[in-house]
C-alpha cells in the first residue's frame, strides 16, 4: 500500500505557484489513472484511491497548508497502517535549479517547512521524497513571496515539463522501486536517462 502526498496550499490563489508543485504532480497522476478526488470529512485532505500493479494506492493533497502537512498525512497513514517507507512526499525545492527533480529515500528537511513538519510528526526522516526544483532564475528579495507567486514564462514551461517527468518518476517508483527511479530520473536534464 502506498500514499503519495503532494504538498501545497489549498485555494485558487495558490494555483500555478512554485509552492504548489506537489499538488500539481498528484493532480496529474489522478487524471492519468482515471481517479477522482474526494473530500472525506474524516481527513483534512483531498483523497483519491486506486490500484497500481496490484498495490493499493492513495493520492493526497493535504488541506492543512504546507506547514501543517503532517496533520493530514500522519493520521491517514496510521489508520491504513501504511509504513513510512511507502509514504512518498512530493514538494517544491528552492535549492534545486528550476525544473530539476531529485528523489531520495530519506533525508533532512533541507529548510522545507512541509518536510520539516512530516519529519517531526512521523518521528523519522526515513520516508521517500521527490523534490521539484524552483530556485529563482534571478535574485529575489522575498523568498516567501516568490514561492507563493504565480509562475510565468520560462519558469512555467520548465515547471510543466518537470510535473510530467515527476509523475513518470513516481510511476517508476511504484512499478520498479525507488532505487531504479533514482537512477533513471535524478540526472534528468530534459528527458530521463536511458
Amino acid at each position: 500500500m502506498w500514499l503519495i502526498a503532494g504538498l501545497g496550499n489549498p485555494g485558487a490563489k495558490y494555483n500555478r505557484t512554485p509552492h504548489n508543485l506537489g499538488y500539481e504532480v498528484v493532480d496529474l497522476l489522478v487524471r492519468r489513472h482515471g481517479l477522482r478526488w474526494q473530500n472525506l470529512s474524516k481527513w483534512p485532505a483531498m483523497i483519491a484511491g486506486g490500484n497500481f500493479d496490484g498495490d493499493k494506492l492513495y493520492f493526497m493533497k493535504p488541506l492543512t497548508y504546507m506547514n501543517r502537512s503532517a496533520d493530514a498525512v500522519r493520521p491517514f497513514a496510521d489508520y491504513y497502517k501504511i509504513p513510512t517507507k511507502n509514504c512518498l512526499a512530493v514538494c517544491d525545492d528552492v535549492n534545486l535549479p528550476f525544473g530539476k527533480i531529485r528523489l531520495r529515500e530519506s533525508g533532512s528537511h533541507g529548510g522545507h517547512n512541509g518536510l520539516r513538519d512530516l519529519i517531526q510528526n512521523l518521528g523519522t526522516q526515513d520516508f521517500p521524497r521527490l523534490r521539484i526544483g524552483c530556485a529563482p532564475m534571478k535574485p529575489v528579495h522575498d523568498l516567501a513571496a516568490y514561492v507563493l507567486g504565480s509562475m510565468w514564462g520560462e519558469g512555467l514551461e520548465l515547471a510543466e515539463l518537470a510535473i510530467e517527468v515527476s509523475a513518470d518518476c513516481i510511476e517508476t517508483v511504484l512499478s520498479d522501486g525507488t532505487i531504479k527511479a533514482m537512477a533513471r530520473y535524478n540526472g534528468w536534464s530534459g528527458k530521463p536517462a536511458e
